[in-house]
């Protein structure tokens, strides 16, 4: 597992967006997204401006978006641990 932390408009959701992406597409891995920030949606649209189609890669079984938009503090250690547990 890879966190990405910074300030805003540093550039992290486009750098680890075109890391899974192209895990995804040149080297058959399989990819998850996990956003505390940003959902699904807006996201796919944004990657699409881009020219990156994750809503085909997630179609394909080869990449997973988590949109983890409610989650409390509190709450943040388990989900970390259930990423770890699961595959995708």
């Amino acid at each position: 597992m890879i966190v990405l932390a910074g300030c805003p408009w540093a550039g992290k959701t486009v750098f680890s967006a075109i890391f899974l992406y192209h895990g995804c597409v040149d080297h058959a891995d399989k990819g998850v997204y996990v956003s505390f920030a940003e959902s699904r949606e807006a996201f796919y649209e944004n990657m699409e401006s881009f020219g990156y189609d994750f809503k085909k890669l997630e179609e394909n079984g080869k990449f997973q978006f988590l949109d983890l938009l409610t989650v409390k503090e509190e709450g943040i250690s388990a989900v970390i641990e259930q990423i770890f547990k699961r595959s995708i």
